[in-house]
Parts: C-alpha cells; sequence; structure tokens
C-alpha cells in the first residue's frame, strides 16, 4: 500500500505585545438588565449571582422576589437595608462604574464560559489587519477604481429610471465582494473559492485577558446636528447613550504566518514588518484625519471646548504610537471599511452615499455624522485602539 506524503510549510510564530490604548469592548451579545442582572451601589456593578441571593433571603421570599422582577422593581435597597446585603454577598462579580450616568442595561463583553474571562478574537484583531491591507492595495489599482466607479455611476442612472433602491444596493454589494475576492484570491493555491483566499495563510489566536481589567463605561453619540455639512454643530445625543463593559490592559498577542502567504499575497509583503508598516500606515492616515476634522470644525464653532479637547488629547496620544490597531464596538463605517471609497472624486463618493444610506437627502451631509465616544470618569475616548510593538 502506497502512502501518500502530504507536504509540510514552515509557519513562522510571530509575537507581538500589545497595549489597549483607549477603551475596547468586543460584544458578546448579551444584554445585563437592571435588577435581574445587576444593581448598582457605589460606583460599582454588582452581577448578580442567584444562589447568593437565594441564601440571603431564603426559600420562602422566591415569590417576593420573582414578583419583583416580573413587575418591574429593583430590590437592591430592600436587600441592603432589610437584610443587610452588600455587593459582596450577592455578587459573582463586581465591576467599577466609571460614570455618573446610570442606565437600566449594561452590554457584557465577550466572555471565555469556563474562567469567565474577557476574550478578543483573533477573528476582530485579523478583519482589522485584512481591512488596512485591503484599503492599500485597492487604491493602487487603477482598472478596478475605475470599474467601481462606472458601475456607481450605472446604479445612479437606473435609480434615476426608477429603478428599486434596494436592489441597486444588492447589485453594488455584489461587485464590491468581486472587488474583494479579486485582490485577496490567488487560483495558483489550488483550492477554490475561500480556500484560494491568501489571508487563509495567517492565524491569530485567540486572546484571554483578566477580567479584573474590565470596568463599565458609558458609550456616547457625538451627532452632527444641522441641515447640512456647513450648518450645525456637534451635539453629545444623551438619548442614544448606553453603558459597556470596557477593558484596558495589556496582552501578547500569537500570529502564524505561513510560508505561502509570502509566496502568493500580491500586495507586496516579503515579510512581517511590510505587513506592519501597511496596518500602521492605514490606521495612522484615518487617525489623523479625523484629528484633522474635529480641528477645523472647533475652530468653525461646530465643537465645544471640552469636547475638542478630550477628543484632539486623544487622538494627539494614539498618533504618536509606532503601530495602531482598532478593533471593536463603535469604531465607526471609516475604519470598518478602510474609508477607500471617499478618495473617490466627490461626484461619485456623493452618488455612492445615496446608497449608503436610507435616509434621503443624506448628500448633503459627510459621510458618517456620527462618531461614538467612551466617557470615562467624565473625559471622552475614541474607542477600540491598541497598540501593537515586534522585536526581531
Amino acid at each position: 500500500m502506497q502512502v501518500e506524503q502530504v507536504k509540510s510549510y514552515k509557519k513562522e510564530i510571530i509575537e507581538l505585545n500589545c497595549k489597549i490604548l483607549t477603551p475596547l469592548h468586543i460584544g458578546s451579545g448579551n444584554v445585563l438588565n437592571k435588577g435581574i442582572d445587576f444593581f448598582i451601589d457605589n460606583n460599582q456593578a454588582g452581577i448578580i449571582d442567584i444562589h447568593k441571593i437565594y441564601n440571603k433571603i431564603g426559600e420562602s421570599k422566591i415569590q417576593w422576589w420573582t414578583d419583583k422582577i416580573k413587575s418591574g422593581e429593583d430590590i437592591w435597597y430592600e436587600l441592603r437595608d432589610k437584610y443587610k446585603c452588600s455587593l459582596d454577598d450577592i455578587s459573582k462579580e463586581i465591576l467599577p462604574l466609571k460614570t455618573s450616568s446610570y442606565k437600566n442595561q449594561i452590554r457584557e463583553f465577550l466572555r471565555n464560559q469556563y474562567t469567565s474571562n474577557p476574550i478578543i478574537p483573533g477573528s476582530s484583531i485579523k478583519g482589522a489587519i485584512r481591512t488596512a491591507v485591503f484599503t492599500h492595495k485597492i487604491l493602487q489599482d487603477k482598472s478596478k477604481l475605475e470599474a467601481f466607479k462606472e458601475k456607481i455611476n450605472e446604479a445612479h442612472n437606473k435609480l434615476s429610471n426608477n429603478r428599486k433602491i434596494n436592489d441597486l444596493r444588492k447589485d453594488l454589494e455584489h461587485h464590491t465582494n468581486r472587488i474583494v475576492d479579486d485582490i485577496f484570491q490567488n487560483k495558483n493555491i489550488n483550492g477554490e473559492g475561500a480556500q484560494n483566499d491568501v489571508f487563509r495563510f495567517i492565524q491569530i489566536s485567540d486572546v484571554e485577558l483578566d477580567k479584573n481589567n474590565l470596568f463599565v463605561a458609558e458609550l456616547n453619540t457625538l451627532n452632527w446636528k444641522g441641515v447640512s455639512k456647513d450648518e450645525g454643530n456637534w451635539k453629545i445625543d444623551n438619548r442614544l447613550s448606553i453603558l459597556l463593559q470596557v477593558i484596558q490592559g495589556e496582552f501578547k498577542l500569537t500570529m502564524k504566518i505561513d510560508e505561502r502567504f509570502y509566496k502568493y499575497n500580491s500586495f507586496g509583503i516579503s515579510n512581517i514588518n511590510d505587513l506592519l508598516k501597511i496596518i500602521n500606515n492605514h490606521f495612522h492616515e484615518l487617525s489623523e484625519l479625523e484629528k484633522d476634522n474635529f480641528e477645523n470644525d472647533s475652530e468653525s464653532g461646530f465643537l465645544s471646548d471640552n469636547l475638542y479637547n478630550d477628543i484632539l488629547n486623544c487622538y494627539k496620544n494614539l498618533l504618536n504610537c509606532k503601530y495602531l490597531l482598532r478593533v471593536g464596538f463603535a469604531s465607526g463605517w471609516d475604519f470598518m471599511t478602510g474609508a477607500w471609497a471617499k478618495k473617490l472624486d466627490d461626484e461619485i463618493w456623493n452618488n455612492l452615499k445615496i446608497f449608503l444610506v436610507k435616509s434621503p437627502g443624506y448628500e448633503k451631509f459627510f459621510f458618517p455624522k456620527t462618531r461614538r465616544l467612551v466617557k470615562v470618569d467624565n473625559k471622552y475616548h475614541v474607542p477600540g485602539y491598541i497598540e501593537l510593538s515586534y522585536q526581531n
């Protein structure tokens, strides 16, 4: 019997030192409700342990407890005053509450179900890197950019002829997906579909962090209020503010790069330093643009002094870092997509905006016209930034 030998490929194992510079949230999808899942006391949020509460109040009070939950009443003060409970007595976890704005819900951070430690998925970091590499490549490919412009003009003309906008959105999305496939897939890899994607040769491990670094902060929406991009100002929309479990701290990230990535990629990447340079240039450029935009808006009187100072100081500190990455919830459209389409000429970009949003007349505004800021101890931060460092 003959045994077929499978060729083995060298994998470069790279360890990156990472520091979370601004509050980061990766959502689990779970929303915790006040009085049911958590209590608040003394600038702390206690995540309820039902077994501990049962031991404190006894079986005879179970019906009373369930009735309170059904009616939406918070029983914390009765537990504290009548049963002499502290948060420690009835909580499985206590998180610092670094905001004076108490809400009825907290969005939970993604956790390891066995240790309860927060997790940053490797896929989230890989996705951010992939976006940076895609933006780097698409902006060099004039033929793909011209084809995309033609597609936008075609969709815009069809819209003028009463073609349904949702159908045209799907056409544009399909075309964009084809561009992505063309950039990342290499038929010489000897696979099909996703198997031809050069990024499958990069593996990034999940990261488990210490839950003691978690805290609760307020996520605010900074919204442009006005009739156009030239008439209005930036305002915090308190109706849209929510509480999040966020984290800061340091961790090590393990990346494995198969030698076939260097062989088959079309991005000019021949080593880890080439990759880090593309990542850094991408996130530095986007961050520099954001900083400049807010500086201009402040000079024009569109931004209050306290907001401006917090945002500007945040960006100045970030832009001093050597290798920047941005991941997680509230990164924003520019960072999620790479914002490469904004580099098309103004007419094309304004035509594209019609398909990006559902509200008519959006071409009067810049896009997107909201930003997310995390407020910690009365200071605003731009969320989700990580500093990378690497030593050969």
